[in-house]
């Protein structure tokens, strides 16, 4: 659905632009801290010209990317090889994997979706076999199924960055909303189990702490400044240690929040990147990254060797 995503662009640059008036007198440059020195500079793993929203990898070390343009989760094997159409999805999102190996995947993940999902939410979850890419229902009546994650007792939360509803799901029962805070796009569990953090897009950048035994507790745990307010921050990932790793869209950066909340950038030059996960194995200790231009990219030595 690339009119989706074009129509999301389209309202982040318009927030740019409306921001933007009051930070005339600020600097042009990013105002958060520059984390690597120059040395993490993106890698071109492949160029697929569609507008790709999410990628993460499964223990085998395939990755598996979500197709906006073609309405496909896609497979590549291994980078250099062609990839492969797995599963028609309408509007694909993010993913987890469930026990046993199978993908649950985020469809309808469009921006008309979003903006009516708090009223009237049309979205869905489904599970794909990553093997021969059959498709089961999951749930439905999810306000966006934009962002992922999964929690404690086989919870799955679920973001909608054209609303304000966030969705949980346990064993295909949806519960809507299960918190609220507007226009959350990444979302990722703090290491104990006690928070949810999202990402936001369509607002001042900025990442919130939700308690899971309270959802109606909601405090900022990063907040941008200066120009970087106009971000638009997209979906996020996180180390062993809780630092957080957000697709700053807007911006065309990947930024790194530490367990504090301080931001710095870890990476520039990209165009609209919508993702970001570790890799796996050999891999590990790499971040890989999506976007809205169609590239999967590399950032190598994230984290320290193990």
């Amino acid at each position: 659905m690339r009119g989706s995503r074009v129509a999301a662009l389209a309202l982040t640059l318009a927030l740019q632009c409306l921001l933007g008036v009051a930070l005339l007198d600020a600097p042009l440059a990013s105002a958060a801290p520059d984390c690597s020195g120059g040395r993490i500079t993106p890698q071109v793993l492949a160029s697929t010209g569609d507008t790709l929203e999410y990628g993460i990898f499964d223990r085998k070390g395939r990755f598996f990317y979500s197709d906006q343009s073609a309405g496909m989760l896609m497979r590549i094997d291994r980078f250099g090889e062609s990839p492969k159409a797995l599963a028609a999805i309408p509007a694909p999102g993010a993913m987890v994997f469930a026990a046993g190996g199978s993908i649950i995947i985020g469809s309808g993940d469009s921006f008309q979706n979003g903006l009516s999902g708090d009223l009237s939410p049309m979205s869905s979850l489904v599970r794909v076999n990553p093997e021969t890419g059959e498709v089961q229902a999951y749930a439905t009546g999810l306000g966006m199924a934009n962002g992922l994650a999964q929690g404690p007792h086989d919870a799955i939360y679920a973001t909608n960055d054209g609303g304000f509803d966030i969705d949980r799901v346990k064993r295909g029962v949806v519960l809507h909303p299960w918190a609220r805070v507007y226009s959350t796009n990444g979302v990722v569990l703090s290491p104990d189990g006690l928070y949810v953090y999202v990402s936001q897009t369509f607002a001042p950048a900025a990442i919130q702490r939700i308690s899971i035994a309270d959802p109606s507790q909601v405090v900022p745990f990063a907040v941008a400044q200066g120009p970087d307010v106009t971000a638009g921050l997209d979906d996020m990932t996180r180390d062993g240690e809780g630092n957080l790793y957000v697709a700053a869209n807007g911006a065309g950066q990947v930024w790194k929040v530490d367990t504090s909340g301080n931001i710095c950038v870890l990476a520039g030059g990209l165009l609209f990147p919508s993702a970001v996960n570790f890799g796996v194995g050999g891999n590990a200790s790499n971040l890989y990254v999506v976007g809205f231009d169609g590239k999967i990219s590399e950032l190598a030595n994230v984290l320290p060797p193990r």
